[in-house]
């Protein structure tokens, strides 16, 4: 089945850019509920590199994946210090390949959030985290994130051809907002 999908173009990697991440919010996978909102004891602080992913994935593999996803469970790909570089060359070696990411948008500048737009155009879809509608509603979860630089990001990503979307996760703080 994996290969079939590969062969034809139709799948998918859900893939984990780094483990460093600028939050600490309370429930997720990466975070030690009972240590202070540290990372996890058992979770190693590193990320990929431009030439371990061209390493792992050839020009042709690039052609043959129909979409590279890069989630953040166990940290944010917008603190990987490779990630235009590794956007781009996806996009550079791929006819119609797309890449989408998830983060909580809270670091780098606008600038950087523009370029990975840029670079993307129409093939790259960023998914920003938002959990409020100010920044005590917004920090109860994405504890350590500035609600206003995230949203200069999305206006920033927005310029640009990129899909964006915003996703909010419901809880009983917000979820009449």
């Amino acid at each position: 089945m994996f290969n079939s999908h590969y062969v034809n173009g139709r799948l998918t990697l859900d893939i984990e850019l780094t483990t460093f991440c600028n939050a600490k919010c309370p429930q997720c996978s990466r975070t030690d509920q009972f240590n202070a909102l540290q990372p996890m004891s058992w979770l190693k602080l590193q990320q990929v590199s431009i030439d371990q992913f061209k390493s792992w994935f050839t020009k042709y593999d690039c052609n043959k994946i129909k979409n590279f996803h890069f989630s953040g469970t166990y940290g944010d790909p917008g603190m990987c210090k490779d990630l235009k570089k590794i956007v781009k060359y996806i996009i550079d070696n791929s006819e119609e390949t797309t890449v989408s990411i998830n983060t909580n948008g809270g670091m780098r500048d606008e600038d950087f959030w523009w370029d990975i737009g840029s670079i993307g155009k129409e093939r790259i879809k960023l998914i920003f985290d938002v959990d409020g509608i100010d920044q005590k509603m917004h920090n109860k979860y994405r504890r350590g994130v500035d609600l206003a630089t995230v949203l200069k990001h999305i206006e920033a990503a927005c310029m640009t051809p990129a899909k964006v979307e915003v996703l909010t996760v419901l809880f009983k703080h917000n979820q009449d907002y």
